[in-house]
């Protein structure tokens, strides 16, 4: 009789498994702890996707975090690869990128100034500071180039070998650069 869908049934014996004298018959509707398994379910299910949503952005807030800093950094140093020197990287952090952003900054201001510094001593005289002849010969082809009005003036320093026996290389090497810079004067 009770046995019709949406009913759960169970016979329950009361006394020994030989007699069948007093026996209960429990049931319980289907519907009703199915309810409260949905009611369950659908808060589980709710959770499960607002967590889901805010891991989501929790990830999304730490990689941006992360893969910001490492693009700028790339940048920075694809930048310095082309010799591209004129602008510091502007990364201002106190974690590892930031250390990693002001070492960088303090390379390329090394690397720079040893640049300008072989440059420097390529197209120059070490001891007078004046322009070697490479550097004159540029400096020329581009006047030329120009079509500039320029005058050259050639000094030749005499008895230089004479000089040094007669006075040592200490007075050469304090007399040369006097020179160029009263012709750079």
């Amino acid at each position: 009789l009770l046995s019709a869908q949406g009913w759960l049934n169970r016979w329950v014996s009361l006394t020994d498994a030989d007699a069948s004298d007093i026996q209960f018959l429990l049931s319980v509707s289907s519907d009703q702890l199915t309810a409260s398994f949905d009611q369950l379910e659908t808060r589980m299910l709710t959770i499960a996707a607002i967590a889901l949503v805010l891991v989501l952005a929790a990830i999304f807030y730490i990689s941006m975090g992360i893969t910001k800093p490492i693009a700028e950094l790339a940048n920075s140093a694809e930048r310095m690869t082309r010799g591209d020197y004129s602008e510091p990287i502007t990364l201002r952090s106190k974690d590892e990128f930031g250390v990693l952003a002001t070492s960088l900054n303090g390379m390329q201001t090394a690397i720079k100034e040893r640049e300008e510094k072989i440059s420097y001593q390529a197209g120059h005289d070490l001891e007078t500071g004046l322009m070697n002849r490479d550097m004159i010969r540029r400096q020329l082809d581009i006047w030329f180039n120009q079509e500039s009005e320029f005058s050259v003036i050639l000094l030749s320093i005499e008895n230089i070998q004479r000089l040094s026996d007669l006075y040592g290389v200490s007075y050469i090497q304090q007399f040369l650069p006097e020179i160029g810079q009263r012709l750079t004067a």
